[in-house]
């Protein structure tokens, strides 16, 4: 966009104005996962952060680690999917982009 806007006679300065830190999972908040884990209805990990998902691992409490590693996964893209085979998961499919109707869908089509 800056070169764009600068052949337009634009003068354009570029200013940082945050940065990403990684958040903390609380143990209380595994309950919900731990839930959805035991429930009969399927489960299906829709990724479009690889961030996300490389501190949701890091944090995973071993009693669910082996569990969530098992999920299927929908990734926006093959970036991500290739993300996920690294950080250990293993059914993965990709849909192309990261709205989360396209998720839904590639999900229901490759796993459901």
């Amino acid at each position: 966009l800056a070169p764009a806007l600068q052949a337009r006679g634009a003068k354009v300065s570029r200013i940082d104005v945050y940065r990403r830190a990684p958040a903390a999972i609380p143990p209380a908040r595994w309950e919900a996962p731990r839930q959805a884990l035991q429930a009969p209805a399927p489960v299906v990990l829709a990724l479009s952060s690889g961030e996300a998902l490389l501190a949701l691992v890091a944090q995973l409490p071993a009693a669910l680690a082996g569990e969530v590693r098992a999920l299927p996964v929908a990734a926006a893209s093959a970036r991500l999917a290739a993300i996920a085979r690294d950080a250990g998961l293993a059914r993965i499919a990709i849909a192309g982009n990261a709205r989360p109707a396209t998720l839904a869908r590639t999900a229901r089509d490759a796993f459901v």
